[in-house]
């Protein structure tokens, strides 16, 4: 169970999609820098979705918003952005063309675009509060809590290192990791939806 929700939260915070934005946005930067930016981006994701790990399923019932539905609202958005994936295409979900332009004149882009949304967007913040209501719920969120952290440690590392990663594979490969990426997130978004429509017409 623990290597499926790290799979997923992995895949959703999206290392193949970010790497290109992520150089570009730290062209002509010294390494030192480079290592700032992705280390307090990677703070601020990291804090929003153990943030959402706990508290989310406490918000939407709050709202009155009940599980099943947030299983297929949520499933039907992370499908949307694994399609996109399969296409080699960043989701709007995650950060428009016009806000990445916007961002490029920031002389700090750690916390936006980076941080969030690109790293911590809605499909992210979705997928922790879906694991984290799972049937054990306090295992449920320890094992969610682990692979946020997992995650993004493993995410710095990538960006840290990103010119090389990217210089290495090139947008071909680049490409080709997004796709299949994209078919793990399409393969979880229906899981979701499917279990949503199950509790909601047969409990």
């Amino acid at each position: 169970m623990f290597a499926k929700i790290f799979i997923s939260v992995f895949t959703i915070m999206g290392p193949f999609t970010v790497i290109p934005t992520f150089v570009s946005m730290t062209e002509g930067m010294s390494q030192m820098q480079i290592r700032h930016i992705a280390a307090r981006a990677l703070m601020v994701a990291s804090s929003i979705l153990i943030v959402s790990t706990i508290a989310g399923e406490k918000v939407f019932n709050l709202l009155g918003i009940s599980l099943s539905s947030f299983k297929i609202a949520g499933g039907i958005l992370i499908l949307l952005m694994g399609i996109n994936m399969l296409h080699a295409k960043r989701s709007e979900s995650r950060a428009t063309d016009s806000e990445l332009m916007e961002a490029k004149a920031r002389e700090d882009v750690s916390v936006f675009p980076l941080g969030t949304p690109l790293i911590a967007g809605p499909g992210a913040i979705s997928t922790v509060i879906l694991f984290s209501t799972g049937g054990k719920k306090v295992l449920s969120v320890l094992m969610v809590l682990a692979a946020v952290i997992i995650s993004s440690v493993g995410m710095y590392y990538l960006l840290r290192y990103s010119r090389l990663i990217y210089k290495a594979i090139g947008e071909t490969g680049t490409n080709i990791m997004m796709r299949l990426m994209g078919l793990i997130l399409s393969a979880m978004a229906i899981e979701f939806i499917i279990d949503g429509i199950k509790v909601s017409f047969w409990g």
